[in-house]
């Protein structure tokens, strides 16, 4: 390597340590070369996905919207329907008026820009 350097480069001398580091890095490791399958990114997926997207966005001209569903937001919903449920009863008249009244109070320091002290 370093006759070929020296050849096309008159007057240029470069040691063994400095190409090795030039060829080091030009080097691949097996971590950085990704094998991808061959159903990846065939024509046949491509066509599909396309018309997947044309279908999507068809839905969405029709005014119709896409709502992801999954057991998570049907478990917690189904807790929350439980928990109005069980309180639903306890809520009283006094209730009521005790945070109509804290709301009311609230929204008037809010207006005249005041501090709000939760709790009290």
């Amino acid at each position: 390597m370093q006759e070929f350097i020296a050849l096309d480069f008159p007057g240029t001398q470069l040691s063994n340590q400095m190409i090795s580091r030039y060829l080091l890095r030009m080097l691949y490791s097996a971590k950085e070369v990704r094998i991808e399958p061959s159903t990846c990114n065939s024509d046949e997926n491509k066509a599909k996905r396309k018309e997947f997207a044309a279908a999507l966005v068809k839905y969405q001209r029709n005014g119709d919207f896409i709502v992801d569903f999954n057991s998570y937001l049907e478990s917690r919903m189904r807790l929350l329907e439980e928990a109005a449920t069980e309180f639903l009863p306890r809520i009283t008249q006094y209730l009521v008026i005790r945070e109509a009244m804290f709301c009311q109070r609230n929204i008037e320091k809010a207006l005249n820009l005041e501090n709000m002290q939760y709790g009290k």
